[in-house]
């Protein structure tokens, strides 16, 4: 048997503190856990004969906070239009399980119930914790002239609590321009492409997907 529990909570505010100029900030939370109970009787299969039964209880539970709050502002004048945005998060991640298994019981009578009756010699246990924090800071900025020459500038830096003590941060810069060849003038009619547009960017990626210790 296998019982599980799911929460999910999340809190918005967004007010225009001028025209053009929007400020959100966003609560996140979840909290997720799972509990399984699972006893095999000795007479269930040749395994669990062998053994003289098999329990097993394992518990796992994890809860995610992250919060974030950002700026955007966006206008335009005359041909020229342009946006940005900036803001911050924090991420904060905890989970823990506990994992224990039986062998060698005298009957199957108490089952999960009593898990210390069986062999001391056989019994395992075992246990997992993660604990792991980032904070991140980033922005982007977007112009437009005549909706046909485009470009974007976005910036990322990131700290996490699984880098290493020397290398707490990573800067995720990019770029990119683009060239909307169909809003053209000398394009304007054109019977075989409907929209054609040329971009060329570059940027620098990463992750944190590696353990906290």
């Amino acid at each position: 048997i296998t019982e599980g529990k799911d929460i999910i909570a999340s809190l918005a505010v967004e007010a225009e503190l001028m025209k053009g100029l929007k400020l959100r900030s966003q609560l996140n939370y979840s909290y997720l856990s799972s509990v399984q109970d699972v006893y095999h009787a000795s007479n269930t299969s040749q395994d669990a004969y062998d053994l003289k039964g098999r329990a097993q209880m394992n518990t796992w539970s994890s809860q995610d906070v992250l919060t974030e709050t950002y700026l955007t502002y966006s206008g335009t004048y005359d041909r020229h239009t342009y946006s940005a945005m900036a803001g911050h998060s924090f991420d904060s991640a905890l989970a823990r399980g506990l994992y224990a298994t039986a062998y060698g019981f005298v009957n199957d009578a108490l089952q999960n119930e009593d898990m210390s009756a069986g062999d001391p010699e056989k019994n395992y246990i075992s246990n997992s914790f993660s604990d792991s924090r980032m904070l991140s800071f980033y922005g982007r900025a977007n112009y437009a002239y005549d909706d046909r020459y485009l470009l974007t500038v976005t910036m990322r830096a990131d700290g996490s609590s699984k880098f290493g003590q020397h290398n707490k941060w990573g800067y995720f810069p990019s770029a990119a321009v683009s060239w909307k060849m169909h809003n053209e003038g000398w394009m304007k009619g054109d019977a075989v492409f409907e929209e054609m547009k040329i971009r060329a960017g570059f940027g620098v990626s990463g992750n944190q997907g590696i353990s906290p210790y």
